[in-house]
This record gives structure tokens, C-alpha cells and sequence, in this order.
């Protein structure tokens, strides 16, 4: 299951859309693929480094956003 995981999250990562992914990892239900999806991982750590870089921009720009 790890390699499909990891197949199936770095097509999602690359921009492929859903039914595709699903075909390709062979699937029938479309569940069973978000479910080999690891992509809210990556996501939520890609929004906290923009986040951060936000905050850090402020800070160089002599702003406080406070965020």
C-alpha cells in the first residue's frame, strides 16, 4: 500500500484530476483513492510555510500583520 500511496498522492500533487488518478491506481469507487491520498499531509505543511513566509515578508517590510 505504501508505493500506491505514494503514487497516488504525488498525482494529486502534480495537478491530475480525481478520475483519472482513480483509473490509473485501478480503483472502482473513488473513495478507495482519497483514501491512498496523503495529500492533506502536504497540504496543510505547504499552507504553514506561507503562512510563515507571510509573516517573515511583514517583518522585512516593517510591517506587524499580527498573523
Amino acid at each position: 500500500m505504501d508505493s500506491r500511496a505514494g503514487a497516488v498522492s504525488e498525482a494529486f500533487e502534480a495537478g491530475a484530476e480525481p478520475a483519472d488518478v482513480m483509473k490509473a491506481a485501478t480503483h472502482t469507487l473513488m473513495s478507495t483513492t482519497m483514501g491512498y491520498n496523503r495529500g492533506a499531509v502536504v497540504q496543510s505543511s505547504r499552507v504553514a510555510e506561507l503562512r510563515i513566509a507571510k509573516r517573515n515578508a511583514a517583518r522585512t517590510e516593517g510591517g506587524n500583520n499580527g498573523s
